[in-house]
């Protein structure tokens, strides 16, 4: 089982999803900005946000123009959510080229853990899957686990405008990385 996080980078001034086992583990996949900047002994804020538009905005790298990066990393607070700071030790590396990391130490420093639905949660799975086909992993399931998430987004969000328009970016993203689009 998985947690899933936005993990900023303050020194790069990075921000992707990330999901985090149990056991703190996390891979950082080849071909993103993470995978370039997180370095071993390394400090990650984790955010889970009240919006969970902020995941795409983050794989799509619009979040990094949102936070305030004054004092060297964005005040935990905002925006809302839960906030956790982790201090990332490598590990070792996988087959795809993906580097595995853990947490040697995680501490709660603000807020309250978002109210989970299910739009919410079909969202960053289907950012998770974007995220995977983008470095070559493949993803179980394939169109048809894709397209049963397009639908979850569609019917449990009700029309919310938002949530459809990411929905719409991700999928975009998702037939490139196919050479649909």
């Amino acid at each position: 089982m998985y947690t899933e996080w936005i993990a900023i980078h303050c020194r790069s001034k990075t921000t992707m999803p990330l999901g985090v086992d149990e056991n703190r583990r996390f891979r950082v996949y080849p071909g993103t900005r993470m995978h370039e900047a997180l370095r071993d002994g390394d400090i990650l804020l984790l955010l889970q946000p009240r919006d969970p538009i902020l995941y795409a905005e983050s794989v799509f790298h619009r979040l990094e123009h949102r936070l305030d990066w004054a004092t060297g990393c964005p005040p935990a607070g905002r925006p809302e959510g839960l906030w956790y700071a982790c201090r990332a030790i490598h590990t070792g590396v996988d087959e795809h080229g993906a580097k595995w990391y853990t947490c040697r130490w995680m501490r709660r420093l603000a807020g309250e853990p978002p109210a989970y639905t299910r739009p919410y949660g079909c969202l960053v799975e289907a950012l998770v899957a974007y995220t995977k086909l983008r470095a070559g992993i493949p993803v179980p399931g394939g169109r048809g686990y894709i397209e049963g998430l397009k639908w979850c987004v569609e019917r449990g969000s009700r029309g919310d405008r938002r949530l459809l328009a990411s929905m719409h970016e991700v999928l975009q993203g998702i037939q490139e990385v196919l050479g649909e689009g």
